[in-house]
């Protein structure tokens, strides 16, 4: 089975007003194509409502870009054909015996969208007969050998056997500009959890030999922020990060900071440094335990 397409699904932003939806979607497309330029990956994008496609002759690859776009849910490589019972069940034929044999168990999952005289029901229940007659392969619902998928949307249908996750979220670009005050690995965390909301970021540094690391994390993530080194030689932390804000046109700081048992003035910690900046703070790790936190790392690929 080669697969000739890539079907990816968005989820948060279909939730949206149709306005919005239809901006965030443009959003998306955008950073899309960004991402896959940046790899000189050639392609071509087709967009219905709900769903894009992105056709390539460079399908894993395109995957392993895809799933660090933010706003995508998952992706699937997949073939193609008509969305009717006819060509569906022609089409099973042809690639069932590559993949099944009476050895293997199957589960046809079947989704369906738009107006045809069938139900998802009808075509799970005559194209998985179909696949036992033609394969001898047995149907187990619960714990399959392996999962078939049918998508059909309108006039087609769509083949797949896989399905990758993104990131989610919101597109990156879709929401404000934020200030991430980087200290250590961490920071990066806190970094990617706003970007998944959709937030563009600049980034304050503290530590010169993170340079490298934040390097690997924007190229791996597709963002190109701003990167200004705050030296505490120079006055007021605080007052810096302030002004650095404002000067790049920030909405809100970021902190990595969390709370500990190791950190009994953490509150204080963070009661000053409101005091003493107007703009609004985010932690978005402060209820994150440190097991946690390098569970969250490692599936930002962080730390590997």
């Amino acid at each position: 089975m080669k697969p000739e397409l890539i079907l990816i699904r968005y989820g948060e932003l279909a939730l949206k007003g149709r306005a919005t939806r239809q901006h965030f979607e443009k959003v998306l497309l955008q950073n899309i194509r960004s991402a896959l330029n940046a790899n000189e990956i050639s392609f071509s994008l087709k967009k219905e409502w709900g769903r894009v496609y992105l056709y390539s002759a460079e399908i894993q690859k395109s995957i392993d870009v895809l799933r660090h776009i933010f706003g995508i849910y998952s992706v699937s490589p997949a073939m193609k054909t008509k969305g009717n019972l006819n060509a569906i069940k022609e089409f099973i034929n042809g690639i069932s015996r590559e993949i099944l044999d009476c050895g293997k168990s199957f589960a046809l999952r079947v989704n369906r969208t738009g107006k045809h005289s069938f139900t998802s029901q009808d075509v799970a229940i005559i194209i998985g007969d179909e696949i036992v007659k033609t394969t001898g392969a047995k149907v187990d619902l619960t714990k399959p050998d392996i999962e078939l998928f049918i998508e059909i949307r309108d006039d087609n249908a769509y083949f797949f056997l896989e399905k990758y996750r993104g990131p989610g979220g919101m597109p990156l670009g879709t929401q404000g500009k934020l200030l991430v005050l980087v200290n250590s690995q961490i920071s990066l965390l806190s970094a990617w959890l706003v970007m998944r909301r959709g937030c563009d970021i600049a980034i304050s540094l503290t530590n010169e030999s993170l340079v490298e690391a934040i390097g690997n994390f924007t190229k791996k993530w597709y963002v190109t922020p701003k990167i200004i080194p705050i030296d505490f030689t120079k006055g007021d932390l605080y007052k810096q990060l302030e002004e650095t804000a404002n000067k790049m046109g920030c909405e809100a700081i970021v902190t990595d900071n969390v709370l500990n048992h190791e950190n009994l003035q953490k509150i204080e910690d963070l009661r000053l440094m409101k005091r003493q900046i107007s703009l609004p703070i985010l932690h978005p790790l402060i209820a994150m335990d440190k097991d946690e936190i390098e569970r969250r790392l490692r599936d930002i690929e962080v730390l590997l």
